[in-house]
């Protein structure tokens, strides 16, 4: 591996956990508390990525991620507090982030999303096309999934289910916007056509609708991916 990452997360044990993380897997690591320190640090020295904590920044993060990109030419990762991720989400595309990692992580599913990141060092400013929730990884620009460090084939239909969904953690997406999203048909009868593709993919996810650990339907109205504890 390799590779400069300077992280700003004012949650001290957040940010020494991704510390200890990525620099046991390779990477060349710093790390501050506030914007002052971070571009310090910058003007230091080049970094790749930089990994932020979007609750930290609040309304200024549009500003420095813009900065980041423009100026310092750095990829930017955020850190997605639990709550309304769809809503941060939207805002880290038009910000320029590369890609989001759900807290609280997991050191794999961090060090995963990194490495997606800084290999794909070309990706497109204002695209985000990773994304990483407790175990579950999903590249879109390498159209990978991994599961606890396992790569899933799944077939196209399955893998854009699985995004529109990862991207809006925590709402319940109906089974009709899918169907209109994905499909990009009018709905009339295409609940069935959902519930398969659905079914499809929790058997790869290897989840059942009674223990689901990710996708969990919501009675009929439609879908939401909230992560589960593993059935004993």
């Amino acid at each position: 591996m390799g590779g400069c990452i300077l992280i700003l997360d004012g949650e001290r044990k957040s940010a020494e956990l991704a510390e200890k993380c990525l620099c046991q897997a390779g990477y060349d690591v710093d790390k501050c508390v506030d914007v002052e320190q971070a571009l310090q640090r910058l003007m230091q020295q080049k970094f790749d990525l930089v990994i932020l904590d979007l609750a930290q920044l609040g309304l200024a993060g549009g500003r420095f991620c813009r900065r980041l990109r423009e100026q310092f030419s750095c990829q930017v990762l955020l850190l997605i507090a639990p709550g309304d991720i769809a809503t941060q989400y939207d805002g880290g595309i038009a910000w320029g982030a590369a890609g989001f990692v759900a807290k609280p992580f997991r050191p794999h599913e961090l060090i995963q999303q990194v490495a997606a990141l800084l290999a794909s060092a070309s990706l497109p400013s204002g695209i985000a096309q990773c994304f990483s929730i407790c175990g579950l990884t999903i590249d879109r620009k390498q159209h990978i999934c991994l599961l606890d460090g396992r790569q899933i084939a799944l077939t196209p239909l399955e893998f854009e289910i699985l995004w529109l969904l990862a991207t809006n953690r925590g709402r319940v997406v109906s089974a009709e916007e899918l169907f209109c999203r994905i499909w990009r048909e009018p709905y009339l009868n295409g609940g069935n056509t959902v519930m398969v593709h659905i079914r499809h993919l929790r058997e790869k996810l290897g989840e059942t609708p009674q223990h689901p650990r990710f996708i969990k339907t919501v009675r009929g109205i439609g879908y939401i991916m909230e992560v589960m504890d593993q059935p004993a």
